[in-house]
């Protein structure tokens, strides 16, 4: 091997845009979780207690932060296509070896994986707070 990643068209390594894609694909479910909990936590800020699910409206109490938050909610289709996209990439175009590429797609399951789990699990009621 002379240097050059096994899996590269082109034999150059992946371009500014593509590792920034990457991180994206890869930090999105992250985000995700963030978005949720980082609503919740600015609520209590703002009421001074927990948020209740069917009294503390986000909407209302928030604003601007709930109707950000919501964006990264709303896309999380999208975030799941990309994350598909980004490791099908990895192996296809990214110029990765292939323990890399290997190693980037098992953390970006798992992540999506442990981001879904969580949300889902709903262990202190955030999630049935924001959409309630």
């Amino acid at each position: 091997m002379n240097g050059t990643p096994e899996f590269s068209l082109n034999g150059e390594a992946p371009s500014g845009l593509l590792r920034t894609l990457n991180a994206i694909a890869l930090l999105y479910p992250a985000l995700l979780v963030i978005a949720f909990y980082g609503t919740w936590c600015s609520a209590w800020l703002s009421l001074g207690h927990p948020p209740r699910a069917s009294l503390d409206d986000p909407a209302e109490t928030l604003g601007a932060i709930y109707w950000v938050s919501g964006i990264v909610v709303l896309l999380m289709p999208m975030g799941a296509a990309m994350a598909v996209a980004s490791m099908a990439g990895r192996f296809i175009f990214g110029g990765f070896s292939k323990i890399t590429g290997i190693v980037f797609a098992v953390f970006n399951v798992a992540l999506w994986i442990g981001a879904i789990v969580l949300l889902r699990s709903d262990p202190i009621g955030v999630v049935n707070w924001w959409f309630d």
